[in-house]
């Protein structure tokens, strides 16, 4: 059951009719945006909607080098916000509303696991806007040796290409966030009944 009515409750908020996904979008650059329009003294990013459905543009630029009296030059990323942020936040909303709990177990366990993958999801971020920092060299913003550089593109690769980590990620958060120890002590419970019975 519990199964069944996690499935539905993701399909239906991942449907492409969904309007939920673009309000998504919005609350990502908008959080982005506070989040990380300065950083590193000199550096400033630049978040918005991309020409592409559920694309979200973000350009980089440092204000010391400056083209002219209105603009600075930048250097332009490209996420996809579904696949980022969304799809992984309505999993994890999908799995605490059909677990087995309590109601108010569940509410606590939306609230402290929202707020724990987006913190995730905006560290991913980050990491993405360093990495391009980073290998533009002409920003000037960071001066990283080959071995920092080396360990930034570890990094890079385990938290950003890894697309399979998030699920992972969304399952533990979601285990911690909505189950104590007692509920582990009873399913165990009631699997060695079972046994019994066979």
């Amino acid at each position: 059951m519990f199964l069944i009515k996690a499935i539905l409750i993701y399909s239906l908020l991942a449907a492409p009719f969904s309007f939920y996904d673009g309000m998504y979008g919005k609350f990502y650059r908008a959080c982005s945006q506070k989040l990380f329009h300065r950083f590193h003294d000199t550096g400033f990013v630049q978040f918005s909607e991309g020409k592409q459905k559920y694309n979200t543009n973000f350009n980089i630029g440092n204000y010391k080098i400056i083209i002219s009296n209105t603009s600075a030059q930048a250097t332009i990323g490209e996420i996809n916000t579904r696949y980022r942020g969304y799809l992984p936040t309505i999993l994890l909303i999908s799995l605490i509303i059909a677990s087995p709990v309590q109601w108010k177990r569940k509410f606590y366990g939306l609230i402290i696991g929202l707020v724990i993958l987006n913190a995730y999801i905006f560290l991913k971020q980050w990491i993405d806007i360093l990495y391009t920092s980073v290998n533009t060299s002409w920003l000037k913003l960071y001066d990283y040796n080959e071995s920092q550089k080396k360990i930034l593109e570890e990094v890079y690769l385990i938290f950003i290409k890894n697309f399979g980590l998030i699920w992972v990620v969304v399952v533990i958060i979601w285990m911690i966030v909505t189950f104590r120890k007692d509920d582990l002590k009873l399913l165990n419970y009631f699997k060695l009944q079972n046994e019994k019975e066979k």
